[in-house]
């Protein structure tokens, strides 16, 4: 009986963890908002918000566990760890397989249902409908494991896919805002960058300064050629919606091209953004995602040039 009682402890403070995790999130999008309310504010001060975001998270993170360990009376080292676990775990997901929207959207239900589990939870008192709370939560969540598992597999192969890196599978048809139709191939004896987005990918559009930015700096050079690509994520995005959307939320000075849904369906991409870099013998060299931050060495400018220059 005691040791049903310590794995119902342990379960406690890591449900509690779940629900730090949960309130982290929240921040985290809220601060994702920032871009829709005011675009030139975010723009001409994206480091600070950054830097700023990383400081608040971590003070947020550490009062969110004082708080649940001054409710449990408690400071074992352990309960930290139980409370801290989910995030870290979190963390550490987001770092090695890039786990981002729509994908995302998969996890954070997961993590409300657990949420919601834990409210039930703490109102029952028997041992044993606890553990069977928690199994059966466990058990509801099996026809979702093949939707994570196929994410989490897909980020750790992809770049194994690029052994046989000839353009190849993506070669992709696309089209511009004006109508004019070409292939990736087409293209061919310079270095391409494309930038495949989509609607739902908050992290795409609040980097859309940047990829202006990127784009300005390579648009005059022959050398080189930006695309950012839209990709439809169900068959109603067609391509009058995507011109009407384009127009209607973005005035960039970006070259916005579009692929049709089935032929993207075929890609098999779960993440976004995802960067294809194509050099200038139609050999396709990277896909994923790179960071445009001038103080990252492998940042994207950097990476375009040197892949040009080989």
């Amino acid at each position: 009986m005691n040791y049903f009682k310590n794995i119902n402890n342990h379960l406690k403070h890591f449900l509690y963890g779940v629900l730090i995790l949960f309130w982290m999130i929240v921040y985290w999008v809220f601060i994702g908002l920032i871009p829709q309310f005011s675009r030139e504010f975010y723009s001409n001060n994206k480091a600070n918000i950054f830097y700023l975001t990383i400081v608040t998270s971590v003070f947020l993170f550490l009062l969110l566990v004082f708080r649940f360990l001054k409710k449990n009376n408690s400071n074992s080292r352990f309960i930290i760890l139980l409370l801290g676990a989910p995030y870290l775990f979190f963390l550490l997901i987001m770092q090695f397989v890039q786990i981002n929207i729509p994908r995302l959207t998969d996890v954070f239900l997961i993590i409300m249902g657990l949420a919601l589990i834990f409210v039930l939870y703490i109102k029952i008192k028997n041992i044993y409908q606890q553990l069977f709370l928690i199994f059966l939560y466990c058990l509801l969540l099996v026809p979702v494991y093949p939707i994570l598992y196929n994410n989490i597999w897909y980020g750790y192969t992809k770049n194994t896919m690029l052994e046989s890196n000839k353009l190849e599978q993506f070669d992709l048809n696309i089209i511009d805002r004006n109508g004019f139709k070409s292939k990736l191939s087409d293209y061919n004896k310079q270095t391409i960058c494309v930038d495949m987005w989509s609607s739902s990918c908050g992290n795409c559009i609040s980097s859309m300064p940047d990829f202006e930015k990127l784009n300005l700096n390579f648009k005059k050079d022959k050398d080189y050629k930006i695309i950012s690509l839209y990709c439809p994520i169900n068959k109603e995005q067609t391509y009058e919606w995507f011109k009407e959307y384009i127009d209607r939320k973005f005035d960039y000075n970006i070259d916005y091209y579009y692929i049709d849904f089935e032929s993207f369906n075929k890609l098999n991409i779960r993440q976004f953004p995802e960067f294809l870099i194509i050099d200038k013998s139609s050999n396709l060299v990277y896909r994923g995602q790179i960071s445009y931050l001038p103080y990252v060495s492998d940042n994207i400018y950097n990476k375009l040039k040197s892949v040009h220059e080989k």
